[in-house]
């Protein structure tokens, strides 16, 4: 197994800042996050990671699937409501979107998650009716096995646009990753095989794939941001591509997210947590490239409070409820005098139109091009 190592290493309004440089400048643009997802306020609750899904004709409709790792998975709409639980008892930590995955002959959009409780290790997985906007279990067993019964950590999903299968990574945190191919199973069921595997050389947790650009980033908390070719059969020699110690970014590395924009333009959202009750803000670099340092999204403490300790990162182009009508940036938010973790909900338009960049919404999760 190689290991890769760096060498050079919203129902409220509440203000914001989006910032030139690292955390906490005096100065900057002012946002204004429109909503927030909440989880019911009680002390066990531990959000962790969430994905948005695109309704395919009712944008409105569209869901935010959250990871709790106490209460298990939460489908909330897009202005933030809690709309339900699911699966209690399965400890879930990252989570991940696919669309277009074929099942009994139909063409269904589905939740991946990492789970981590006893019984349940392993990555689940749950398909998405469109007519109710409800998640149901099509799990092959109580969870697809990874890393030989251990219990993943991150999770992302990946869809070969060269052979149109379907991916998912999944991460230990001392550094392993590995690679499964989705399949159908005969009795209409989700599952997988594992067709890769490789490793950091220090603390890992999440991940995300390209689908166009046919590659997959792992933040390694205390390096960066890797970068690793995201086919089955691709030598996993990784390049860290975004550096801890550059532009403001501190340990913990957490996210990333991508905002996909048409002709293979976009950003690359990362999360730079700092260490726990510290301050965390959110990096934006260029999708593809030399990933150039753009500028720092960095809220204010105004409205809901500090944006303390994030872990996971959401975003999208696509319009969904009017308040996000040109996108929509969800940063989870894990310290709250309540005890109840949340999701904050920040307008795209609101964030690109004071930062400088891009808004478009004609790029489809449903209609993907290869860039690479």
């Amino acid at each position: 197994m190689p290991i890769a190592k760096c060498v050079g290493c919203v129902e409220a309004l509440l203000v914001g800042c989006v910032l030139l440089a690292g955390c906490r400048s005096p100065s900057g643009m002012v946002i204004a996050p429109r909503a927030r997802a909440v989880s019911q306020p009680v002390a066990v609750n531990e959000v962790q990671d969430a994905a948005v899904w695109i309704h395919p004709t009712e944008p409105a409709r569209s869901l935010l699937v959250v990871t709790n790792e106490k209460r298990g998975m939460e489908v909330h709409n897009l202005s933030g409501l809690l709309l339900k639980h699911v699966d209690a008892g399965v400890q879930p930590c990252y989570v991940d979107v696919i669309y277009g995955f074929r099942l009994d002959g139909e063409s269904e959009d589905l939740v991946l998650a990492s789970c981590m409780a006893p019984g349940f290790a392993g990555v689940r997985v749950w398909r998405i009716n469109s007519a109710t906007c409800k998640i149901e279990d099509v799990t092959a067993g109580p969870a697809i096995q990874v890393f030989a019964g251990q219990a993943p950590v991150g999770l992302c999903s990946y869809h070969s646009l060269k052979t149109g299968k379907h991916y998912f990574f999944v991460t230990l945190r001392d550094g392993p990753v590995e690679q499964h191919e989705l399949f159908e199973t005969p009795e209409g069921r989700v599952s997988a095989r594992l067709v890769r595997k490789f490793a950091l050389g220090g603390e890992v947790k999440s991940c995300i794939a390209d689908d166009e650009y046919g590659v997959v980033y792992v933040a390694e908390d205390d390096v960066g941001v890797w970068r690793f070719p995201a086919e089955p059969d691709a030598e996993p020699q990784g390049k860290c591509v975004i550096r801890v110690g550059e532009n403001g970014l501190v340990p913990n590395v957490k996210g990333p997210a991508i905002y996909c924009a048409s002709d293979g333009r976009g950003y690359l959202l990362v999360v730079s947590q700092g260490s726990k009750g510290a301050y965390t803000c959110t990096k934006v670099y260029e999708r593809s490239g030399d990933y150039r340092f753009l500028l720092t999204i960095d809220p204010s403490p105004a409205g809901f409070g500090a944006l303390d300790h994030s872990s996971g990162l959401a975003v999208t182009n696509q319009p969904t409820v009017a308040q996000f009508s040109q996108g929509v940036l969800a940063i989870n938010d894990q310290i709250n005098p309540n005890a109840s973790e949340d999701f904050k909900l920040y307008s795209w338009s609101d964030i690109a139109r004071m930062g400088g960049l891009l808004i478009d919404t004609t790029w489809s999760p449903r209609s993907k091009q290869a860039w690479h």
